[in-house]
């Protein structure tokens, strides 16, 4: 497929956005696409202070005062970058949608399809428009 893309702690611009992905969950190494909890939040951490439009993950943060799951780790890495856009997956939340403490937004896409469309009524940044539709 040509235009397939497998990204993993890699940044790609497409289409004008600028994407960074992470693969995998935390755990232990070995099982399936497992990785420590440090070397998770290392990858996070790269892939946010790049200034991404979009990030995507499998794993990701938990939201503070919340009982929206995932890691504390995660978070902390992300709420000292810049905000950015982040479309994650892995753990069940009752709602899809929360805002980190940084002002980071996190779309929670366990269980769904997301499909993106470029609209030419797109300003500003991409991202805040994205979380908009």
């Amino acid at each position: 497929c040509p235009n397939a893309h497998f990204l993993d702690a890699t940044v790609l611009s497409l289409d004008g956005l600028t994407i960074g992905s992470l693969s995998g969950v935390v755990g232990r190494p070995g099982t399936g696409w497992a990785r420590t909890e440090a070397d998770y939040v290392h990858a996070m951490s790269r892939l946010a202070s790049l200034r991404v439009d979009l990030l995507i993950s499998h794993d990701g943060p938990n939201v503070t005062g919340t009982d929206l799951s995932g890691w504390p780790s995660v978070r902390v890495a992300l709420e000292s970058c810049e905000p950015t856009f982040l479309i994650r997956g892995h753990d069940h939340w009752d709602s899809r949608y929360a805002i980190l403490a940084n002002g980071t937004q996190v779309l929670n896409v366990e269980g769904c399809v997301v499909i993106m469309l470029r609209s030419s009524a797109m300003a500003g940044s991409a991202a805040a428009d994205l979380a908009a539709h």
